[in-house]
């Protein structure tokens, strides 16, 4: 994940450890925990204990975006024997048998270029974009009226990211664009349905258009002028990844659970993971049951000074040992 390091106090890729944190892009999400998971692997090898199955650790490209690692992952077999899957992501220690969904969606909007100096011989594709951020705010206040907070998830949100013009190619201050986007990242809970989503963004796609339209035709009017208002507003899904569920009582989950209790003597804290991880295919694509759990706070992945507990990462290698070994001593 990118970041201006002149914003940094510590060096993003130093390594700086300070107080007991370790500093540096990734320390949190998720370069710490994937150490936690050799660290936990080595240990179980140097002990070779008798176990009814194999390990096997994923370092997989691309989780950052449309994770095509996982995807090639499963296409070439090697999830064909995989049984149960410990996702290492930072959930700051709790249990997650739960994800959010999560849809990544494009609005493409089609105007003419133009001279800003002559707006006129254009149609600025820009004059769609805030009736289309207004839709989504309204998509999300509807979704939280009606649902309410997921025990687990939390709230679905609508979130737009990138707002671009031109889609393409670098911006300049005195050109009317040909062409704008929007990019949004929609984190859905179980209750909603993603079909019902994607067709309420056809919906919204439709309705900017035509509102837009309708302004600039009330302007051409006002200034006594005609000309082509074609406007376009085209919707494309990036990709649509479904929420996931292990069931409480799935031996995985009683294995992480078993090893989080014997190693911190607390009763175990559950909840969801708010984004999606590699771990949506390999349950989507393949029936695996999976269990995310890690160090590190959620608030600070992507953050400037990104940190992980370096005692929370020493119990997190622990914990997964422990949960490997108490979930293949379970599997048949």
């Amino acid at each position: 994940t990118p970041g201006d390091p002149l914003q940094w106090k510590h060096d993003p890729f130093g390594g700086e450890i300070l107080e007991g944190r370790l500093y540096g892009r990734g320390a949190n999400d998720t370069k710490g925990n994937l150490a936690a998971m050799l660290i936990a692997m080595a240990a179980i090898k140097r002990a070779s204990p008798r176990l009814k199955g194999r390990i096997l650790g994923g370092v997989l490209c691309d989780e950052e975006g449309l994770m095509l690692g996982v995807q090639d992952f499963i296409r070439r077999g090697h999830a064909d024997r995989v049984t149960g899957a410990i996702i290492c992501e930072p959930q700051d220690g709790h249990i997650c048998p739960v994800q959010k969904g999560a849809i990544r969606a494009r609005f493409l909007v089609k105007g003419r270029m133009s001279h800003g100096a002559m707006p006129l011989a254009g149609l600025n594709p820009v004059a769609a974009l805030p009736r289309l951020i207004d839709g989504l705010w309204e998509m999300e206040q509807q979704a939280a009226g009606s649902l309410g907070k997921d025990p687990l998830l939390g709230w679905p949100s609508f979130t737009p990211t990138v707002v671009r013009a031109p889609a393409r190619g670098p911006a300049q201050l005195n050109v009317v664009a040909s062409r704008a986007e929007l990019l949004v990242d929609i984190r859905t809970i179980p209750a909603q349905s993603h079909q019902g989503i994607i067709e309420s963004l056809q919906e919204l796609a439709d309705r900017a258009r035509q509102e837009t339209v309708r302004a600039y035709g009330g302007l051409d009017s006002l200034l006594g002028v005609q000309r082509d208002l074609s406007l376009e507003v085209a919707l494309g899904v990036l990709s649509d990844r479904p929420c996931t569920h292990t069931p409480m009582e799935d031996p995985l989950v009683r294995s992480v659970d078993w090893a989080t209790r014997l190693l911190t003597q607390q009763e175990p804290r559950y909840s969801g993971v708010p984004g999606a991880t590699d771990g949506t295919f390999l349950w989507a694509c393949k029936g695996i049951p999976i269990v995310t759990i890690g160090a590190g706070a959620r608030e600070v992945p992507h953050q400037v000074d990104e940190w992980v507990d370096l005692a929370q990462l020493l119990l997190t290698a622990k914990i997964y040992a422990l949960s490997a070994l108490a979930y293949l001593s379970e599997e048949g």
